[in-house]
C-alpha cells in the first residue's frame, strides 16, 4: 500500500513501543495461563489494544482524505497471502465454532479445503495464486470481528483504485492512510515476538492453510500450546520483515 503521509509525522518510532508493549503483554499472559479457553481472549484483548491506538491515531493525526473503505467491498479481500499468528488463527476457529450453525461451517470450511488444496498444488520455489479468501461471503467477511490484524490495517482512499488492481492493473498504486497499516503490522510483530518469547511457534502462518489444520486437527491449539510445531505447512511464504 502507497501512503501520502509520511509515519515520521507521529511521535518517533510510536510503532516500535506500541510492538514491545504487545510483546510484553502476549508473554506475560502466556507465561502465567496454560489455559487454552483463554487463547481467544488474549486475542481478543490484543485487538482491543489495536482498535484503541487506532482511535486514538486517527484523532491526533487524521487522514488526509476519507477512507473509502466500507461494508461489502471485498476488492482487497483477493490476495496471495493472508498473514496471521497463531493467536489470531485460533481465535478465528473459536469464533466460527461459536456464531456458525452447522450448514455455515460445512460451507466455510469446503471452501478452506479447496483453497489450501489449490494452494498446495503450486511448487513451493512459484509465488502463492491470488484466490479469494474462503472466509468471504456475499463479498462480506465472515469472520469480521476476530479479522486478522493485516486485514484491519490495510485501507485506501480510492476503491476505484483497489478494483483497477483486483483487475490486474499493477501499475495502479493503492494510496491509503499509514498509521493503521503500521499499527496494524506493529501489533502483529508484537504477538509473534510475545508468543516466540514463550517458546512457541510466532511465524508468520497463510490464514487458509492454518485454518484447514484447525478443522482436520481438534486437538491443534492444544498442541500447538505444548509447544509443537502444528502449524508448519502454514508458514507464510512472503512474509513481511
Amino acid at each position: 500500500m502507497e501512503t501520502e503521509e509520511k509515519p515520521s509525522d507521529a511521535p518517533q518510532d510510536y510503532w516500535v513501543t506500541l510492538e514491545q508493549q504487545v510483546r510484553e503483554i502476549v508473554s506475560g499472559t502466556m507465561a502465567t495461563s496454560k489455559a487454552i479457553e483463554e487463547l481467544p481472549l488474549l486475542s481478543d484483548a490484543t485487538v482491543q489494544f489495536f482498535e484503541r491506538l487506532t482511535r486514538d491515531i486517527l484523532e491526533t493525526l487524521p487522514p488526509s482524505r476519507p477512507i473509502a473503505c466500507a461494508q461489502g467491498c471485498a476488492f482487497c479481500c483477493t490476495s496471495t497471502e493472508v498473514h496471521a499468528s497463531a493467536l489470531e488463527v485460533i481465535g478465528i476457529a473459536a469464533h466460527m465454532a461459536d456464531q456458525f450453525n452447522e450448514q455455515e461451517t460445512k460451507e466455510i470450511s469446503q471452501k478452506i479445503r479447496e483453497t489450501t488444496e489449490t494452494k498446495g498444488a503450486q511448487n513451493k520455489n512459484e509465488s502463492p495464486p491470488s484466490m479469494p479468501c474462503p472466509l468471504l461471503k456475499d463479498s462480506r467477511c465472515s469472520v469480521y470481528p476476530v479479522r486478522p490484524f493485516v486485514c484491519r490495517g490495510f485501507n485506501s482512499y480510492d476503491a476505484v483504485d483497489c478494483e483497477r488492481h483486483k483487475a490486474g492493473d499493477a501499475e495502479t498504486e493503492i494510496t491509503g492512510y499509514p498509521h493503521q497499516d503500521i499499527i496494524a503490522h506493529a501489533t502483529l510483530r508484537g504477538v509473534q515476538r510475545g508468543l516466540a518469547d514463550c517458546g512457541l511457534d510466532g511465524d508468520a502462518l497463510d490464514l487458509t492453510p492454518a485454518l484447514a489444520i484447525m478443522l482436520e486437527t481438534p486437538d491443534a491449539a492444544l498442541r500447538w500450546r505444548a509447544g509443537e510445531n502444528i502449524f508448519e505447512k502454514a508458514h507464510a511464504r512472503q512474509a513481511r520483515k
